[in-house]
């Protein structure tokens, strides 16, 4: 069951007339503007990375991370509210639902998450009406796993962990399956612009092409994309987190399974099962576990109340031992818990040889930064780049000096390339919070990030089995779905198309 604080249900075509999505991701976020573009309603885009404008519009779709909260509307969409519990990113949920100036605020989601929204809806002395929503169509579980991936069918998507693993998936689906279309990945480190791509693609109608009938996805599947999934087929039920090897949760389960067979999808049930007969029960009991209340919500410091903390500490720490300091010190009432910072802090301890180089303000931007401590590549380029920026107070994109000019064509080249990626989109977030003028050259720096992208779509449809015949169609993906590139203001009649 999800639950919501709507009381109003709106379709593309009957929108209030200031309007604010959020969601977790950017993937989704490019579905419903293209959608509302589509339908002749004008949808600003805003990301970390980018800003798209288009000519009258009345509406943004957002990540959550970049809510407006200065600029009043009249209804604004929170939606995954269940995230406001998650240690690294529910601290955005928690701004976006305390802070959006709106005045109808809907929030969807789990229902783990509605004693709580109702207790801080309390405090806030805000009405709250909450209501409860069924899946319209039934999921079943299936009676036994697959013998094999030659028993994938059209409309199945395998669900496993790990780039290598999901590469060796399709691999195998494709020498074993009688399917003629493509097989499409979906995971969390492709570009957004080819992870839409490829939903698109395993969207298409049945007899379009190109067009991919199965799906080898990750648990990035289970929020934000519109995928007409008929079939869950989970390859297995546990996964790495970063630090260990753990049992998927039963919300995280329920939460992928659920994508089967969704309400206007196209089928009209959903299904679910497992590549190994030892998962089967494991799945059942995770499906049939009652989610547990979300007790609390994630909270971060803001920077003012850093640097009030800074002020209050005798001589000047490194932010890195300030940061540990005020997670020691800090307290919080019963609904809320302090996130986690640990990231925030590798990235402080990397930076750490300019911090005489660097006020707090700056340091505490960079350390804020989409680069994760686990990633190599992106780490050297943070680096590259503050030492760029600590020296000369400008940025240039000639510090990033790799760069791709084919597709990806192993799972070795497919890698570096999402790593270039980050790279540029690193570059483009960083851009867009520093003082005007000092990051250069941002249109070639996204110029070559849309470039990389469709290199990577390219390379995923190729590595799909869609080389062949998507060469002599001349099709590409962006005759599959209406591509967001270009200046950061949208022309006229790319919104209208």
């Amino acid at each position: 069951a999800r639950a919501s604080c709507v009381h109003q249900c709106y379709s593309a075509t009957d929108l209030p007339s200031t309007h604010l999505l959020t969601d977790t991701v950017i993937a989704s976020l490019l579905q419903v503007a293209d959608r509302l573009n589509a339908a002749g309603i004008p949808c600003d885009l805003v990301t970390g990375q980018e800003v798209w404008r288009v000519p009258g519009a009345r509406h943004t779709a957002c990540t959550v991370e970049m809510a407006d909260l200065e600029h009043q509307v009249e209804v604004a969409v929170l939606d995954e509210i269940q995230m406001v519990g998650d240690k690294g990113r529910g601290w955005s949920w928690t701004r976006a639902l305390l802070g959006l100036p709106a005045h109808t605020l809907h929030l969807c989601g789990d229902t783990a998450a509605s004693k709580l929204v109702s207790h801080l809806a309390k405090q806030c002395n805000d009405p709250l009406i909450v209501h409860t929503y069924r899946r319209l169509s039934p999921l079943i579980v299936e009676p036994q796993a697959l013998s094999s991936l030659s028993e994938v069918q059209e409309g199945d998507c395998i669900v496993a962990f790990g780039r290598r693993t999901l590469h060796s998936l399709r691999r195998q689906i494709l020498s074993a399956s009688d399917e003629q279309s493509g097989v499409g990945m979906l995971y969390g480190a492709l570009p957004p612009e080819a992870r839409r791509s490829q939903a698109a693609l395993f969207n298409a109608a049945k007899g379009a092409w190109p067009r991919s009938s199965i799906l080898v996805a990750s648990d990035a599947i289970g929020m934000g994309l519109n995928l007409n999934i008929r079939r869950i087929v989970f390859a297995a039920l546990h996964k790495y987190d970063g630090s260990e090897l753990r049992a998927l949760q039963p919300s995280e389960v329920k939460q992928i399974a659920g994508r089967a067979g969704r309400y206007n999808s196209g089928h009209a049930a959903g299904y679910v099962s497992t590549l190994r007969p030892s998962d089967m029960s494991l799945l059942r009991r995770a499906l049939a576990t009652v989610t547990p209340p979300i007790a609390q919500a994630c909270l971060l410091p803001r920077f003012e109340q850093l640097e009030e903390y800074a002020a209050a500490c005798h001589g000047r720490l490194k932010l890195h031992r300030l940061l540990q300091k005020f997670s020691n010190a800090a307290q919080t009432s019963d609904c809320y818990f302090l996130g986690d910072m640990g990231n925030m802090v590798a990235l402080a301890r990397t930076l750490g040889h300019l911090e005489p180089l660097l006020d707090l303000e700056d340091m505490h931007t960079w350390c804020t930064s989409p680069a994760s401590s686990d990633d190599p590549a992106v780490m050297q380029a943070l680096v590259a780049l503050a030492s760029q920026y600590a020296t000369n107070r400008q940025v240039t994109p000639d510090v990033i000096s790799h760069t791709i000019t084919s597709p990806p064509a192993t799972q070795a080249q497919m890698k570096a390339a999402e790593e270039l990626f980050r790279v540029y989109d690193l570059y483009l977030w960083l851009e867009g919070r520093m003082a005007p003028g000092v990051f250069q050259g941002k249109k070639l720096v996204q110029e070559r990030r849309q470039a990389v992208a469709d290199l990577i779509d390219e390379g995923l449809c190729k590595m799909g089995g869609l080389r062949e015949n998507r060469e002599s169609s001349g099709s590409t993906a962006s005759d599959v779905v209406c591509s967001m590139t270009g200046e950061s203001e949208m022309p006229a009649e790319a919104a209208a198309a």
